[in-house]
């Protein structure tokens, strides 16, 4: 998840840290898409406002019982704060500061009232500590179960000197108009051990699917000139109709989930996204494609 803000970070000439208890277990249960959306809109919201400075994320274990933990996420910076009197006003949809601020800075726009919204529905909320000049610092408390089964799938995986086994180098195709999000997603994939081809729009796809139908899976962008996604998933359907094809989007799942499966799609994925859901997806996709039942389930390294 951090890695796909790595432009936004160097366009502000920001540094941000991550700092995750030791005492926090690999898996937990968790509605984990709601929660990124939580993270990446406060992160996204503090390196907007943030100029020359440090974000931090930190993750704490507040208690725990060995089966269920209360945990605090922490989005922190050193930017230019916010009055004590705007505290509740920023939360609403497309909020600004002063007039004064906004010399600098443009609106909050959704993102804070989305954070908010989403929090509310784990039963939780939003803390705010911040003044003029002083940063700002975001934080909710979310009780947790520990997934007992992962947990002990990921021990018995471990071998001395490896942390977890890594799957097989699957080949995938990824079509994506814009640059940054190119070299995001090839970054993103290189570090989980997958092989990747980047190609720039839905009819380079359809004719790189042509050409070489080796590929293991698709991340199909839905917004490209020359072909759009959701035009090259039809074409592609045509002639292969068992490769996973995942639908890359930054619009609300909601609006594209109830005809994905009608036009072709596997699978879809929000961007930005968080790297672990990001790789478990593209391997259960995968795996599922290939309808074996001796195909063994792999964990992937997270780096």
């Amino acid at each position: 998840m951090i890695d796909s803000f790595e432009y936004r970070i160097q366009e502000n000439k920001n540094e941000i840290h991550l700092d995750i208890d030791e005492k926090l277990p690999q898996f937990v249960k968790c509605d984990n898409v709601r929660l990124s959306q939580v993270l990446i809109n406060l992160i996204g919201n503090s390196i907007k406002f943030t100029k020359n400075g440090k974000i931090w994320l930190r993750i704490e274990v507040i208690e725990s019982n060995g089966s269920n933990m209360e945990v605090r996420f922490v989005v922190k910076d050193n930017g230019p704060g916010i009055p004590k009197k705007m505290h509740k006003k920023i939360f609403e949809n497309f909020s600004q500061l002063s007039e004064k601020n906004n010399i600098d800075y443009q609106g909050t726009g959704l993102g804070l009232s989305i954070a908010k919204n989403l929090v509310n529905l784990f039963g939780s909320k939003i803390e705010l500590k911040s003044a003029v000049g002083k940063g700002a610092e975001f934080s909710f408390k979310l009780n947790l179960e520990v997934d007992q089964a992962k947990q002990e799938s990921l021990l018995n995986s471990q071998e001395k000197g490896k942390t977890v086994q890594i799957h097989d180098k699957y080949k995938i195709l990824v079509a994506e108009d814009n640059k940054i999000n190119q070299i995001v997603t090839q970054n993103v994939l290189e570090k989980g051990n997958f092989e990747c081809v980047i190609v720039e729009n839905g009819l380079e796809a359809l004719n790189m699917i042509k050409e070489d139908p080796s590929y293991d899976l698709i991340l199909m962008d839905l917004n490209m000139p020359v072909m759009n996604g959701v035009d090259a998933t039809k074409e592609i359907r045509k002639i292969d109709e068992s490769i996973p094809i995942i639908a890359l989007t930054a619009a609300d799942i909601e609006e594209v989930k109830t005809d994905f499966s009608i036009i072709g799609f596997t699978d879809i994925i929000t961007k930005p996204f968080d790297n672990f859901e990001f790789y478990q997806k593209i391997i259960a996709c995968i795996q599922a494609s290939k309808k074996s039942e001796n195909y063994p389930l792999k964990l992937v390294k997270v780096s």
